[in-house]
Protein backbone atom coordinates (compact mmCIF):
# COMPACT_ATOMS: atom_id res chain seq x y z
CA UNK A 1 0.00 0.00 0.00
CA UNK A 2 1.66 3.06 -1.07
CA UNK A 3 0.49 6.45 0.66
CA UNK A 4 -1.05 9.42 -0.70
CA UNK A 5 1.32 12.33 -1.24
CA UNK A 6 1.15 14.84 1.86
CA UNK A 7 -0.94 17.68 0.84
CA UNK A 8 -1.77 18.34 -2.89
CA UNK A 9 -4.44 21.11 -2.38
CA UNK A 10 -5.38 24.10 -0.38
CA UNK A 11 -6.55 22.85 3.42
CA UNK A 12 -7.41 25.05 6.28
CA UNK A 13 -5.53 24.38 9.34
CA UNK A 14 -6.89 23.98 12.11
CA UNK A 15 -5.87 26.62 14.73
CA UNK A 16 -4.63 25.29 18.12
CA UNK A 17 -3.79 28.13 20.34
CA UNK A 18 -6.49 26.94 22.70
CA UNK A 19 -4.83 23.88 22.54
CA UNK A 20 -2.10 24.46 24.86
CA UNK A 21 -4.66 25.43 27.96
CA UNK A 22 -6.65 22.38 26.71
CA UNK A 23 -4.08 19.51 26.33
CA UNK A 24 -2.19 20.88 29.82
CA UNK A 25 -5.60 20.74 31.85
CA UNK A 26 -6.38 16.96 29.81
CA UNK A 27 -3.34 15.45 28.78
CA UNK A 28 -1.72 15.39 25.23
CA UNK A 29 -3.02 11.41 25.07
CA UNK A 30 -4.18 8.48 26.76
CA UNK A 31 -2.14 5.20 26.01
CA UNK A 32 -3.81 2.13 27.44
CA UNK A 33 -2.73 0.37 30.50
CA UNK A 34 -1.17 -3.23 29.99
CA UNK A 35 -0.97 -5.93 31.88
CA UNK A 36 0.82 -6.01 35.13
CA UNK A 37 1.09 -6.76 39.33
CA UNK A 38 -0.87 -3.34 39.38
CA UNK A 39 -1.01 -0.71 37.23
CA UNK A 40 -3.91 1.40 38.64
CA UNK A 41 -1.97 1.35 41.99
CA UNK A 42 0.94 2.51 40.68
CA UNK A 43 -0.64 5.31 38.47
CA UNK A 44 -2.80 6.36 41.46
CA UNK A 45 1.05 6.49 43.22
CA UNK A 46 2.87 8.40 40.65
CA UNK A 47 -0.71 11.09 40.57
CA UNK A 48 -0.82 11.53 44.48
CA UNK A 49 2.89 12.66 44.12
CA UNK A 50 2.53 14.88 41.01
CA UNK A 51 -0.07 16.50 42.24
CA UNK A 52 1.14 17.48 45.31
CA UNK A 53 3.10 19.80 43.88
CA UNK A 54 5.79 19.95 46.20
CA UNK A 55 8.66 19.97 44.53
CA UNK A 56 10.92 17.45 46.35
CA UNK A 57 7.98 14.58 45.72
CA UNK A 58 7.54 15.81 42.17
CA UNK A 59 11.59 15.97 41.66
CA UNK A 60 11.30 12.15 43.28
CA UNK A 61 8.53 11.23 40.35
CA UNK A 62 10.65 12.36 37.17
CA UNK A 63 13.22 10.56 38.52
CA UNK A 64 11.29 7.27 38.57
CA UNK A 65 10.18 7.94 35.32
CA UNK A 66 13.20 8.55 33.74
CA UNK A 67 14.90 5.32 35.36
CA UNK A 68 12.07 3.19 33.86
CA UNK A 69 12.95 5.27 30.33
CA UNK A 70 16.40 4.07 31.05
CA UNK A 71 15.93 0.22 31.17
CA UNK A 72 12.85 0.32 28.63
CA UNK A 73 12.99 0.52 24.43
CA UNK A 74 9.53 0.64 24.25
CA UNK A 75 7.07 4.30 25.78
CA UNK A 76 4.41 2.58 28.03
CA UNK A 77 1.59 4.42 29.63
CA UNK A 78 3.53 4.68 32.18
CA UNK A 79 5.45 7.35 30.90
CA UNK A 80 2.44 8.88 28.90
CA UNK A 81 0.62 8.94 31.47
CA UNK A 82 3.67 10.52 33.99
CA UNK A 83 3.74 13.42 31.25
CA UNK A 84 0.12 13.88 31.07
CA UNK A 85 0.25 14.55 35.44
CA UNK A 86 3.18 16.55 34.89
CA UNK A 87 1.71 18.76 32.54
CA UNK A 88 -1.18 19.17 34.70
CA UNK A 89 0.91 20.01 37.57
CA UNK A 90 2.94 22.41 35.34
CA UNK A 91 6.12 20.88 36.50
CA UNK A 92 7.42 21.48 33.24
CA UNK A 93 10.97 21.07 33.76
CA UNK A 94 10.37 17.15 34.20
CA UNK A 95 8.39 16.45 30.95
CA UNK A 96 11.82 18.59 29.13
CA UNK A 97 14.00 15.81 30.58
CA UNK A 98 11.71 12.88 30.30
CA UNK A 99 10.86 13.42 26.34
CA UNK A 100 14.88 13.72 25.94
CA UNK A 101 15.35 10.59 27.72
CA UNK A 102 13.09 8.44 25.93
CA UNK A 103 13.68 9.97 22.40
CA UNK A 104 17.39 9.90 23.04
CA UNK A 105 17.22 6.31 24.02
CA UNK A 106 15.71 4.90 21.28
CA UNK A 107 12.21 4.40 22.33
CA UNK A 108 9.69 3.59 19.36
CA UNK A 109 11.77 4.81 16.81
CA UNK A 110 12.72 1.20 15.63
CA UNK A 111 9.32 1.16 13.94
CA UNK A 112 6.70 3.41 12.41
CA UNK A 113 3.54 1.92 12.95
CA UNK A 114 0.62 4.24 14.33
CA UNK A 115 1.02 3.22 17.77
CA UNK A 116 4.71 3.83 17.94
CA UNK A 117 4.40 6.92 15.78
CA UNK A 118 1.25 8.47 18.07
CA UNK A 119 3.25 7.77 21.04
CA UNK A 120 6.12 9.75 19.74
CA UNK A 121 4.06 12.43 18.72
CA UNK A 122 2.60 13.19 21.86
CA UNK A 123 5.80 13.61 23.81
CA UNK A 124 6.98 15.65 21.44
CA UNK A 125 4.07 17.72 21.49
CA UNK A 126 4.02 17.57 24.95
CA UNK A 127 7.44 18.95 25.36
CA UNK A 128 6.77 21.96 22.83
CA UNK A 129 3.84 22.80 25.14
CA UNK A 130 6.18 22.83 28.54
CA UNK A 131 8.83 25.03 26.79
CA UNK A 132 5.92 27.50 25.58
CA UNK A 133 4.36 27.24 28.75
CA UNK A 134 7.81 28.01 30.58
CA UNK A 135 8.38 30.91 28.72
CA UNK A 136 10.89 29.17 26.69
CA UNK A 137 9.95 30.37 23.00
CA UNK A 138 12.30 29.84 20.91
CA UNK A 139 13.22 26.27 22.40
CA UNK A 140 9.45 25.89 22.05
CA UNK A 141 9.30 26.52 18.64
CA UNK A 142 12.14 24.56 18.38
CA UNK A 143 10.62 21.33 19.38
CA UNK A 144 7.40 21.74 17.27
CA UNK A 145 10.14 21.70 14.74
CA UNK A 146 11.72 18.72 15.59
CA UNK A 147 8.11 16.91 15.29
CA UNK A 148 7.38 18.50 11.80
CA UNK A 149 11.17 16.61 10.94
CA UNK A 150 9.88 13.61 12.93
CA UNK A 151 6.27 13.10 11.98
CA UNK A 152 5.15 10.20 9.87
CA UNK A 153 3.28 10.92 6.63
CA UNK A 154 -0.22 11.34 7.93
CA UNK A 155 0.78 13.69 11.24
CA UNK A 156 2.22 16.22 8.42
CA UNK A 157 -0.60 18.32 7.93
CA UNK A 158 -0.41 18.01 12.18
CA UNK A 159 2.98 18.64 12.58
CA UNK A 160 2.22 22.07 10.09
CA UNK A 161 -0.19 23.40 12.58
CA UNK A 162 1.61 22.63 15.65
CA UNK A 163 4.54 24.56 14.38
CA UNK A 164 2.16 27.04 13.46
CA UNK A 165 0.76 27.59 16.58
CA UNK A 166 4.30 27.71 18.30
CA UNK A 167 5.12 30.34 15.56
CA UNK A 168 2.03 32.65 17.06
CA UNK A 169 3.46 31.77 20.39
CA UNK A 170 7.11 32.77 19.99
CA UNK A 171 7.21 35.66 17.63
CA UNK A 172 3.70 37.33 17.96
CA UNK A 173 5.63 40.21 16.55
CA UNK A 174 5.43 38.90 13.06
CA UNK A 175 1.74 39.30 11.75
CA UNK A 176 2.39 37.82 8.43
CA UNK A 177 4.84 34.59 9.56
CA UNK A 178 2.02 31.79 9.80
CA UNK A 179 0.92 32.64 6.49
CA UNK A 180 4.22 32.93 4.77
CA UNK A 181 4.91 29.58 6.57
CA UNK A 182 1.92 28.31 5.51
CA UNK A 183 2.45 29.18 1.82
CA UNK A 184 5.65 27.75 1.56
CA UNK A 185 4.58 24.68 2.67
CA UNK A 186 1.56 24.44 0.70
CA UNK A 187 3.55 25.42 -2.58
CA UNK A 188 6.08 22.96 -1.60
CA UNK A 189 2.79 20.62 -1.54
CA UNK A 190 2.08 21.25 -5.75
CA UNK A 191 5.28 19.53 -6.56
CA UNK A 192 4.51 16.78 -9.58
CA UNK A 193 6.16 13.68 -10.16
CA UNK A 194 8.36 15.08 -13.08
CA UNK A 195 10.07 17.62 -10.86
CA UNK A 196 13.33 16.70 -9.34
CA UNK A 197 13.74 15.61 -5.62
CA UNK A 198 16.06 18.86 -5.36
CA UNK A 199 15.17 21.39 -2.73
CA UNK A 200 11.95 23.68 -3.71
CA UNK A 201 13.71 26.90 -4.49
CA UNK A 202 10.53 29.26 -3.67
CA UNK A 203 11.04 27.98 -0.01
CA UNK A 204 14.75 29.74 0.05
CA UNK A 205 13.61 32.81 -2.39
CA UNK A 206 11.07 33.31 0.47
CA UNK A 207 13.20 32.64 3.30
CA UNK A 208 11.91 30.62 4.55
CA UNK A 209 10.32 30.52 7.89
CA UNK A 210 11.21 27.05 8.73
CA UNK A 211 14.98 26.98 8.05
CA UNK A 212 14.86 30.40 10.74
CA UNK A 213 13.94 28.02 13.62
CA UNK A 214 17.12 26.51 15.19
CA UNK A 215 17.14 23.23 16.65
CA UNK A 216 19.93 21.06 18.72
CA UNK A 217 19.72 18.07 17.91
CA UNK A 218 23.08 17.24 19.40
CA UNK A 219 21.78 14.27 21.71
CA UNK A 220 19.80 12.78 19.14
CA UNK A 221 22.46 12.92 16.62
CA UNK A 222 25.35 11.00 19.65
CA UNK A 223 22.18 8.49 20.21
CA UNK A 224 22.23 7.95 16.24
CA UNK A 225 26.01 7.56 16.04
CA UNK A 226 25.84 4.93 18.34
CA UNK A 227 22.95 2.78 16.84
CA UNK A 228 24.60 -0.69 15.81
CA UNK A 229 23.18 -1.03 12.05
CA UNK A 230 23.14 -4.93 12.21
CA UNK A 231 19.05 -5.33 10.68
CA UNK A 232 16.31 -3.31 8.98
CA UNK A 233 15.00 -1.94 12.36
CA UNK A 234 17.97 -0.79 13.18
CA UNK A 235 18.70 1.67 10.40
CA UNK A 236 14.59 2.76 10.64
CA UNK A 237 15.66 3.38 14.64
CA UNK A 238 19.14 5.42 13.16
CA UNK A 239 16.94 7.24 10.96
CA UNK A 240 13.99 8.41 12.98
CA UNK A 241 17.10 9.65 15.26
CA UNK A 242 18.19 11.81 12.41
CA UNK A 243 15.15 13.20 11.58
CA UNK A 244 14.53 14.32 15.62
CA UNK A 245 18.64 15.84 15.23
CA UNK A 246 17.04 17.90 12.37
CA UNK A 247 19.99 15.67 10.39
CA UNK A 248 17.32 15.03 6.93
CA UNK A 249 20.12 14.21 5.14
CA UNK A 250 22.06 11.97 6.44
CA UNK A 251 18.33 10.52 7.26
CA UNK A 252 17.86 10.66 4.20
CA UNK A 253 20.80 7.94 3.34
CA UNK A 254 20.10 5.69 5.70
CA UNK A 255 16.47 5.33 5.30
CA UNK A 256 17.44 4.53 1.19
CA UNK A 257 19.89 1.66 2.72
CA UNK A 258 16.81 0.14 5.43
CA UNK A 259 14.92 0.41 1.83
CA UNK A 260 17.37 -2.04 0.13
CA UNK A 261 16.90 -4.19 3.21
CA UNK A 262 12.96 -3.70 3.98
CA UNK A 263 11.13 -7.33 2.86
CA UNK A 264 7.75 -7.46 1.18
CA UNK A 265 5.69 -6.36 4.22
CA UNK A 266 8.57 -3.75 5.35
CA UNK A 267 8.37 -1.91 1.93
CA UNK A 268 5.45 0.68 1.96
CA UNK A 269 6.91 1.82 5.22
CA UNK A 270 10.61 1.79 4.04
CA UNK A 271 8.93 4.24 1.26
CA UNK A 272 7.46 6.54 3.31
CA UNK A 273 10.58 6.86 5.80
CA UNK A 274 12.53 8.14 2.40
CA UNK A 275 9.80 10.40 2.17
CA UNK A 276 9.73 11.96 5.85
CA UNK A 277 13.24 12.15 5.45
CA UNK A 278 13.21 14.19 2.49
CA UNK A 279 10.34 16.59 3.81
CA UNK A 280 13.51 17.00 6.59
CA UNK A 281 15.74 17.87 4.03
CA UNK A 282 14.24 20.48 2.28
CA UNK A 283 11.60 21.38 5.12
CA UNK A 284 8.50 21.33 2.67
CA UNK A 285 6.66 18.50 1.18
CA UNK A 286 6.55 19.28 -2.58
CA UNK A 287 10.27 16.89 -2.99
CA UNK A 288 8.49 14.43 -0.88
CA UNK A 289 5.58 14.02 -2.98
CA UNK A 290 7.34 13.59 -6.25
CA UNK A 291 9.36 10.97 -4.34
CA UNK A 292 5.65 9.26 -3.30
CA UNK A 293 4.54 9.68 -6.82
CA UNK A 294 7.61 8.34 -8.59
CA UNK A 295 7.53 4.84 -6.18
CA UNK A 296 3.95 4.70 -7.03
CA UNK A 297 5.18 4.26 -10.96
CA UNK A 298 8.09 2.13 -10.09
CA UNK A 299 8.37 0.83 -6.28
CA UNK A 300 11.63 -1.61 -7.38
CA UNK A 301 13.89 2.40 -7.58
Amino acid sequence: MFHAPLLRHHTCLLPLLAAVSLMAAHGVSQAAAPAGPDPKADLKRLTAEIASRDPDRIKAAVTEIRAFVASNKQTSWYVIDGVNLLLKAKAYDGIDEIVQDTLANGNDLGTTVPSATTRVATLLKARMIALLASGKKEEGLAAAKTYYNYAALDQTLDSISTVSLALLTARPEDKGIIARFKKQQLAGADTQPAASTAPATSAAANASVLDSIQVDGKAFQEAADQVDLDDYRAYVRKGNLLLLAGNGKDAHDVFDKAKVLADGKQLSEAIANVARAIRTENGCVGPANAYILKMRENPAQ
